[in-house]
């Protein structure tokens, strides 16, 4: 195997919390680094290996513009969800069945995924929230070692913004278990509730220290794995 003495992703997550300690979140994080950002993708000086994968972390209207953005240069892509259901949910389900992430159910065709995670509604104690970008990244990376990684800015006031009014989703994010979010007590006491009195929203501070861990699991694992293209 090619990749067994690298680190997986989820010790590379695990170091980049181990330095950030839960209370850097420094001005980089929020800053795209405009070396590896194409002025335009229809640039004669850009390299781009499909698949490419949006490997941010979620905010709808930018990735529904991705979708058009794409869509609009005849390019075959994947959104949210699915004839199989939401696109994080099948990709979990391929992977715990040993098979492969992406082209088992969405076929070798699909130049874009525009959203790979799926959030989970609120009360749900059925649904399990996936994150891929942050869970799966191994097991995509090993299907297609020389993708290219999309990982957008949209600055993080107009993100936390989104994140606490539109559909839930702090909340819902709050009542997740998922590596690299780090849940107060009483947070991770809300999954065991059957109410929406036991809701607990993330603060802001929590969402910033989110997305500045997120952004340097992804800048870190990129490093580790160069034959990933990334574009910010």
């Amino acid at each position: 195997d090619d990749f067994a003495a690298l680190p997986t992703s989820l010790e590379i997550l695990r170091d980049v919390l181990h330095d950030q300690n839960g209370v850097d979140v420094s001005p980089s994080c929020f800053t795209a680094d405009l070396s590896k950002s194409p002025t335009s993708p229809h640039s004669h000086a850009v390299d781009i290996s499909y698949p490419v994968l949006n490997v941010g972390l979620p905010m709808d209207s930018w990735n529904d513009a991705f979708r058009s953005f794409f869509s609009c240069m005849g390019l075959h892509v994947m959104h949210r969800k699915g004839k199989y259901g939401p696109t994080g949910t099948t990709i979990m389900e391929s992977v715990r069945s040993n098979l492969n992430p992406l082209s088992t159910f969405f076929g070798s065709s699909r130049h874009v995924y525009t959203q790979l995670d799926y959030t989970a509604p609120l009360m749900n104690s059925t649904d399990l929230s996936v994150f891929p970008q942050i869970q799966l990244l191994d097991e995509m990376h090993q299907e297609f070692p020389n993708s290219t990684f999309l990982l957008p800015f949209y600055g993080d006031s107009e993100w936390i913004n989104w994140a606490t009014t539109f559909h839930n989703f702090s909340s819902r994010w709050a009542s997740m278990e998922m590596p690299g979010l780090i849940l107060t007590r009483e947070q991770q006491k809300t999954s065991s509730c059957s109410n929406e009195q036991c809701e607990k929203r993330l603060s802001d501070e929590q969402l910033r220290e989110w997305w500045c861990g997120h952004v340097k699991h992804i800048r870190r694992f990129t490093q580790v794995y160069p034959s990933i293209h990334c574009w910010n």
